[in-house]
């Protein structure tokens, strides 16, 4: 009988546990956004410095 209690009782922390750990897939969306936003900046200021140096060196 006390088995039983325990294993339900471990189960049912087990649930609140998956549940509390869950990722919500709509903040993990955002992170990832978020890092492929600050990416494509980072890219495009290279870009951006590229083309500076490149006109100054062919002046």
């Amino acid at each position: 009988m006390i088995r039983i209690v325990s294993a339900l009782k471990d189960r049912r922390l087990g649930r609140r546990w998956q549940r509390w750990s869950e990722v919500d897939p709509l903040d993990d969306y955002a992170r990832r956004a978020g890092i492929a936003v600050t990416l494509a900046f980072a890219l495009f200021l290279l870009l951006l410095a590229l083309v500076v140096v490149g006109l100054v060196v062919a002046r």
